[in-house]
Parts: C-alpha cells; structure tokens; sequence
C-alpha cells in the first residue's frame, strides 16, 4: 500500500496541480501553419511550496520522508489539501470502465459538479471536463486524464479527500537548507506515477 504524504506535519503554504499537456504537430504547410493535434495522455504535477519545517518532529518527519521515497523510486499519495468536497464525499461508477477511456457514468454524485471539478479513483487523480445529467441520480462524465486502470461497476469515486499517487520529480527534490535556528521553508515537485500497483 502506498504511504500519504505526511500533510500534518508537512504541510505546503501554496499547491499548484496541473496537467501536462500532450500533443504532437505535424510538419509546416507551404502556407506557413502547422496543424497540432492533442493526444489524451495527460499526467499531472503537483507541486508543494513553502512547507515549514521548523519542529523536532517536522525535522524528524523530513528525513524519514527523505530515506522512505529513495530518490524517488517510492511512489506517495499526495493529498490536495483545500480541493475537492463539492457536496458529496463519494459516488460509485455505474458499469465496469475500461483503462483509457475518458468517459463513465457516476451514480449517488451530487448534482452540482462542474466542469474543472476534480475527483479520486484508485488513487488517481482526475478533472471534470463535462458533465450530462442521465436521470435518476447517475451522471455522465467526461474528464482527463484519460482512466489509468479497470474499473469495475460500483467502485467507488471519491469527491473529497482527493488524492493522487506520485513519485519525487527528481532525485533532489526533498533537499533542503535548515538554518541555524533549525529552521527551514522547502518546495517539492511531484509527477505522476504511471505504474500500477
């Protein structure tokens, strides 16, 4: 099972998360235009800025966090703290869904979520392009980035608490300054990880 992020005694000032985007371009045209098509193959980034590391215990939990994520050959549930929650906690998928695919069908979800919404399957992490209401309290998504993994009818979609797993961006993410007063701010890049367990 992959370990969370320790949010409670790291946690960042600001979080950025964003999709890299994908796409190819052909060659350029006598005209001068070259016509770019996007592929549906997103992963995200994340990044934590200005987390405190001022404590014993803070100190204590940087370097076990530092060891426990080898360079980045760990993968770690990082937690978008401040996001999510848009009047429901969870939904469930109506119909098995297959791998890749960038539409399903949620029922028990709150009517109110938007295009931009995020939500947490597996722990993964995805973003709300579209939403169709189907009647009778199911709902068709459209989102990004495209399903990682099967999903079987019934499993659940979690609209809070949203997580995504990750791996370190590079092996000197968790390097850090501590000053005399033992004191330090950090920022660390997070990338997908595209494994499955």
């Amino acid at each position: 099972m992959t370990e969370p992020w320790p949010i409670t005694h790291l946690r960042p000032r600001n979080i950025t998360r964003h999709m890299s985007p994908r796409s190819t371009a052909g060659t350029v045209a006598a005209s001068g235009f070259t016509q770019r098509v996007s592929v549906p193959a997103q992963s995200w980034t994340i990044i934590y800025e200005g987390i405190l590391v001022a404590t014993e215990e803070q100190i204590r939990v940087w370097d076990y966090t530092e060891v426990y994520l080898e360079g980045g050959s760990v993968p770690i549930l990082v937690p978008l703290v401040g996001d999510g929650h848009y009047g429901a906690d969870t939904g469930d998928v109506s119909g098995a869904v297959a791998a890749g695919s960038t539409v399903m069908t949620v029922g028990r979800a709150y009517g109110g979520i938007l295009g931009g919404y995020h939500f947490s399957i597996n722990e993964r992490l995805y973003r709300v392009v579209g939403v169709t209401d189907v009647g009778g309290g199911y709902y068709n998504f459209t989102f990004r980035p495209p399903l990682r993994e099967d999903v079987p009818s019934g499993w659940p979609v979690f609209f809070a608490a949203l997580q995504c797993k990750c791996r370190l961006a590079s092996d000197d993410e968790m390097t850090m300054k501590i000053e005399a007063g033992r004191m330090g701010t950090a920022t660390v890049r997070f990338v997908e990880d595209p494994n499955a367990d």
